[in-house]
């Protein structure tokens, strides 16, 4: 081996340079990242707003229900007014048709603002509640039946009085033809007489209540006295305030307090 070889093979060989380019690559991915995590923040508070939008849409739609079933519940209420105040009347300035109207145009107010309910989730058909028209009973009777319904008792009682004549003339006659022992007291005269002295107690008795109260408490006299009109009387409270059952209740304590005071004052001896 020469020396010029020697010198060619031991000649410096440069390195091929390595580039490490891990870290920007890491950079990119990083900023990538945050790039999408900004826009999905973007993306959810778009979303956000829009739900939110959507919501004070939907409140104030509902708000704007309400209110209009609040409307129609008032109106429904003033057309019932009307027709109780038509009903009030008296009979020969009373028009029953168009307190039936009034009434039908109350039934169909409130129809639509239980409709509206029923929409919005606030009352369901299960537990809706059966309305009751209270004066329906009344805009269907004509004017004369007050009248009508005093003709039969006055026709009742003049049966009754014929009766108890007719009887006592047929007691008589049989008491003519048979021996004393066998005969029939009758009653006469003196038992009508008895009968309305009874009667005329009890309504001196009423007038004298009537006339304690109206000196002791004149309120109550006003209130209990139905040809009185006042702003809060006892008919009126009676027809408007009180639901069927208490009415009901009521009256059945009075006709039992009635015929309980009638009882006792048969059995008083004259």
């Amino acid at each position: 081996m020469t020396l010029s070889k020697m010198t060619k093979d031991t000649t410096p060989v440069t390195p091929l340079k390595v580039v490490n380019n891990s870290q920007d690559h890491h950079s990119t991915i990083e900023a990538k990242k945050k790039a999408l995590e900004e826009q999905k923040a973007l993306l959810e508070a778009e979303e956000q707003a829009l739900i939110e939008a959507e919501q004070k849409t939907q409140e104030k739609a509902k708000q704007e229900q309400l209110t209009k079933i609040d409307s129609l519940f008032q109106n429904a209420e003033m057309y019932e007014n009307w027709a109780k105040e038509e009903l009030a009347k008296k009979p020969h300035e009373r028009d029953n048709g168009q307190a039936e109207a009034y009434m039908e145009i109350a039934r169909e107010r409130k129809a639509e603002a239980r409709k509206l309910q029923l929409e919005l989730g606030i009352q369901s058909m299960a537990t809706e509640p059966v309305e009751t028209n209270e004066t329906d009973t009344q805009s269907r009777h004509p004017w004369w039946t007050p009248f009508a319904q005093i003709g039969g008792l006055f026709l009742l009682l003049w049966v009754c009085v014929q009766g108890f004549f007719d009887t006592q003339k047929k007691i008589a006659a049989h008491n003519a033809v048979v021996e004393p022992f066998a005969q029939v007291r009758a009653h006469d005269l003196d038992s009508v007489q008895k009968l309305f002295f009874e009667k005329m107690t009890i309504g001196t008795d009423l007038l004298i209540m009537l006339g304690i109260i109206g000196v002791i408490s004149p309120v109550i006299f006003i209130y209990i006295v139905p040809i009185i009109k006042s702003k809060r009387d006892f008919l009126n409270e009676f027809n408007n305030d009180l639901t069927a059952w208490q009415r009901g209740l009521l009256t059945s304590i009075i006709l039992s307090a009635v015929l309980l005071y009638l009882g006792l004052s048969h059995s008083v001896r004259m």
